[in-house]
């Protein structure tokens, strides 16, 4: 769950307002759509069952909360338009994906740099110091060339059939339309799954070391319309 940003209006992101059904109908559909407030307490629950190296955390010894406070909240409350959840035919989320368009504004945001009337300057939960180590940890080389990132988790019973791949080509396509120009991500490199997963979704690997493997993908931000 090691997850990175450029320029656009959180909450606006691909305009995107409300919910959005890429795929339904059928007794084993699972559709796509936008996140709302009414989807936290699962999305909560479905990372701290997948919060080690995809596996469950609960009972590992990590501290849950903190899961929670790190890949959870900070992007649920700063870019709600990339929050995007699997839901099957009978309304149960199984699966997110969340991101961020550019890196450095989502960091400088997070640790508390937002303007005073902003309703995000004290947002993601923990401390301002833990806060501020887990904005800097962001802060990684490839987002010069690959401001967004992103992260992905799945309930092991939705793994295997396609949901991944649909819920990162729907938040690349919003990335897209925001006017990125690459992403990243990273992987706990126990995450035997989702080393294999991510280069058949066109991510290649860029950095391994003890603690982390990096992935990126360049995107081609639409054209602007010729004016003649």
């Amino acid at each position: 769950m090691t997850a990175g940003r450029v320029g656009g209006e959180p909450g606006r992101v691909g305009g995107e307002p409300g919910p959005v059904v890429l795929e339904a109908g059928g007794p084993g559909a699972v559709r796509i759509r936008t996140a709302t407030g009414a989807d936290r307490r699962v999305i909560d629950e479905i990372c701290r069952r997948t919060g080690d190296a995809g596996g469950d955390a609960r009972g590992s010894g990590i501290d849950l909360d903190e899961l929670v406070a790190r890949y959870v909240d900070p992007y649920l409350e700063l870019e709600p338009a990339l929050a995007v959840v699997g839901e099957t035919a009978a309304g149960e989320v199984v699966g997110y994906a969340l991101g961020t368009v550019d890196t450095a504004t989502f960091a400088r945001r997070w640790r508390g740099g937002a303007p005073a009337d902003s309703h995000a300057a004290h947002v993601g939960g923990g401390a301002a110091a833990e806060r501020e180590r887990w904005a800097e940890e962001l802060m990684v080389p490839e987002i010069a060339e690959y401001p967004s990132h992103l992260h992905i988790d799945l309930l092991p019973e939705a793994q295997g059939r396609g949901l991944g791949r649909r819920l990162i080509e729907e938040v690349v396509r919003r990335l897209t339309a925001a006017g990125s120009s690459g992403v990243h991500l990273g992987v706990d490199p126990r995450n035997a799954g989702a080393l294999t997963f991510y280069p058949r979704v066109g991510f290649t690997e860029v950095r391994r070391d003890p603690e982390v493997v990096v992935f990126v993908r360049g995107l081609t931000p639409p054209r602007a319309p010729t004016v003649t």
